[in-house]
């Protein structure tokens, strides 16, 4: 079927508004300006706008512009964090209101955020 990928410039998701046109992409099954802002909770997106102003910036400069592209949402069938069975200190190391969901035979295993 036809599952375009939603996506944002840059400066507008940080703007807050709807892109009106949007660069073209490698994504290989198309694009559709879409609202990213709306998408997540408004904890995250104010946590994604932070990081890319403050942060991200930095590390690729003028990705947050109009030419920057923001593909949302992606999902994994497993995690890229990883927790050694032989940390028995996980507890104290893994990021605060994070905890261990479940345990199985394959690494990574899953974490999940507490509300």
């Amino acid at each position: 079927g036809n599952l375009p990928g939603p996506v944002q410039r840059v400066a507008d998701f940080i703007a807050g508004t709807t892109s009106e046109t949007v660069p073209s992409s490698s994504y290989r099954l198309g694009i559709k300006s879409s609202p990213c802002h709306e998408i997540y909770p408004p904890s995250l997106t104010n946590a994604i706008r932070d990081a890319l102003v403050n942060y991200f910036d930095k590390q690729m400069p003028g990705f947050v512009s109009d030419e920057g592209l923001l593909h949302a949402v992606e999902t994994r069938t497993s995690s890229p964090v990883q927790i050694s069975e032989m940390a028995p200190l996980w507890k104290q190391t893994v990021y605060k209101g994070c905890f261990l969901r479940e345990k199985g035979p394959a690494l990574p295993e899953a974490l999940y955020q507490l509300p």
